[in-house]
């Protein structure tokens, strides 16, 4: 190293010399040296005024590096237009740069109307000297999808042919397509052997997703201490997207010591440089106290501005913050828009308390068909929980025409995922009870009841004792039924109440006892259960566990 530092400054001499015979290719090279801090200190305002005296005398280069200067704001103010008039000067003598550096102006519109047509013809003129940016920006244009030519699998291939020319963005786009599947197969282990390749191109898109790949387990085992080593990397590069994430290995101790402090710090300087997330986590700090005094107001405040951002999780945390505020209509209201927000931006989960909160009127006028409508959506992006609930929107006919078809469709495939949800068993055995949507099967039914009740979820505690006392899929067997009757009765099941009523009338299943079945028919009446008020004044007619008393009947 020190003898590269060596030859680096005796270069400098020699084309200062060079520079002082008024030689043009030293007055470039010397430039060029000032303005990368080769073998000299960077002075950009020294090298600019050399790329203009190379520039005067006609030398191409001289001509570039100047367009570079003013394009970059190097020893001169920003200038596009002058940047671009420089590339457009510079090209056709064998330097993709200015080929290059022309594409990204038409592509941006520096120094010009956006033209990507334009951007493709000059990206594609640097592709054929083998320029390696080039190639990363030739896939950019294909991966555009308002480009006439948009291709992924060209996009992917330009992607490979600049990653195998050693350009870390080209890694980096390369990364992304195998992870995605974008022009190719997916193949996160490949992805993750792309990021590693060009964090050894200094990439520091590169060094940020090859940490979450050791974050999360992405093509490779997790290592929370290789990812804190990227984000440290990269953080220390001031990358915002690592800058967070490594504040969030503080918060949760991965990789590294349980640090609220350094979180909260960490997540103020990635808010700082634009990230969002990072403001929604300051958001949480704030909320929770973490490295910080909590801070309710604060705490909206960076969620607010997070979901300015669009933002998705800030707008649900925010949606949630309100909806759990001193119950009143406003905050119903703001925690409503804020879920409608979050489903318009995308979110399955956002989308199902929206089409939630308009089938029960909560915070906004109650819609039914709008309900449906957003619990559609919500099951398209895989969020279960709106599948379960499209199921009952089909079997009440909320929303939407009945259709115990589709909700049995949905009721059975659920019960294959949510094995714990009493409701959607309890549901698939009146399905196969009374043949909604499927076949009558009453061994079904009360096989569903069953594994319903082990779930704890009292209706199907009672269509066991059913089941037990009218023979469904199982033998007749009254003092069972009555067993059944008696549980779901104590969990407040009024037709229990009544049917454990009956039982003790007649003394079927359990020995009898008038004075006992009234007081459970009382019961279900006191809960303005219409069979109890039915029962109870039947009773008092005749006389049954109580004086007849035929006016109060």
């Amino acid at each position: 190293e020190n003898s590269s530092i060596y030859r680096a400054s005796r270069a400098v001499f020699w084309l200062t010399l060079g520079v002082e015979q008024g030689n043009i290719k030293a007055i470039v090279e010397l430039g060029k040296c000032c303005l990368f801090g080769k073998g000299c200190s960077i002075n950009e305002k020294k090298a600019y005024l050399l790329f203009c005296e190379a520039a005067e005398q006609g030398d191409i280069s001289g001509i570039y590096y100047k367009g570079y200067c003013c394009f970059y704001g190097k020893g001169v103010t920003a200038d596009y237009s002058e940047a671009l008039n420089c590339f457009q000067n510079s090209v056709n003598n064998n330097m993709p740069e200015a080929e290059y550096m022309l594409g990204i102006c038409f592509k941006n519109g520096f120094g010009t109307e956006p033209d990507i047509n334009k951007a493709y013809y000059y990206f594609k003129k640097a592709t054929s000297y083998g320029y390696a940016p080039a190639y990363t920006e030739l896939g950019n244009i294909y991966s555009d999808e308002s480009f006439e030519n948009y291709n992924p699998f060209y996009a992917f291939r330009s992607f490979k042919k600049a990653s195998s020319l050693s350009d870390g963005e080209g890694y980096f786009r390369l990364g992304l397509c195998r992870f995605t599947g974008f022009g190719c197969v997916i193949d996160k282990n490949e992805a993750c052997k792309c990021f590693y390749k060009g964090t050894g191109l200094k990439n520091l898109e590169c060094l940020y997703y090859l940490g979450m790949c050791y974050e999360y387990g992405i093509g490779c085992d997790i290592d929370y201490d290789k990812a804190v080593s990227c984000y440290k990397t990269a953080a220390y590069h001031n990358h915002p997207g690592a800058l967070n994430n490594l504040g969030g290995c503080c918060l949760y101790g991965k990789g590294t010591d349980y640090n609220p402090d350094a979180a909260f710090r960490l997540f103020s300087k990635a808010q700082e440089l634009g990230n969002s997330d990072a403001c929604c986590r300051l958001g949480i700090c704030y909320k929770y106290g973490f490295g910080c005094e909590a801070d309710e107001k604060k705490a909206i405040e960076y969620y607010r501005k997070a979901c300015e951002n669009d933002n998705i999780t800030a707008c649900i945390l925010l949606a949630k913050l309100y909806e759990n505020m001193t119950d009143n209509e406003q905050n119903l209201t703001d925690a409503f828009i804020y879920f409608e927000k979050a489903a318009l931006l995308g979110s399955g989960e956002a989308m199902f308390e929206t089409g939630m909160r308009l089938m029960n009127g909560k915070g906004i006028k109650k819609d039914e068909r709008a309900a449906y409508s957003w619990l559609l959506r919500s099951e398209k992006t895989g969020f279960i929980q709106a599948s379960l609930e499209l199921g009952n929107s089909y079997f009440d006919g909320k929303g939407t025409v009945r259709n115990y078809n589709e909700a049995f469709i949905r009721y059975r495939d659920i019960s294959k995922t949510l094995k714990d949800n009493g409701f959607v068993f309890f549901r698939l055995g009146i399905c196969f009870l009374l043949g909604l949507g499927t076949e009558p099967d009453r061994k079904k039914a009360y096989s569903c009841f069953l594994k319903s009740a082990s779930l704890s979820f009292n209706n199907a505690v009672y269509m066991l004792g059913e089941c037990y006392m009218f023979s469904i899929g199982v033998e007749k067997d009254a003092q069972k039924a009555a067993l059944f009757y008696k549980k779901a009765a104590e969990g407040g099941n009024n037709p229990a109440l009544c049917a454990l009523a009956q039982c003790f009338e007649t003394g079927n299943g359990i020995q009898k006892n008038e004075t006992a079945a009234f007081r459970l028919y009382k019961q279900a009446a006191a809960a303005d259960f219409t069979e109890g008020i039915f029962q109870t004044g039947r009773c008092i007619l005749n006389g049954i566990g109580i004086k007849s008393d035929i006016t109060t009947a």
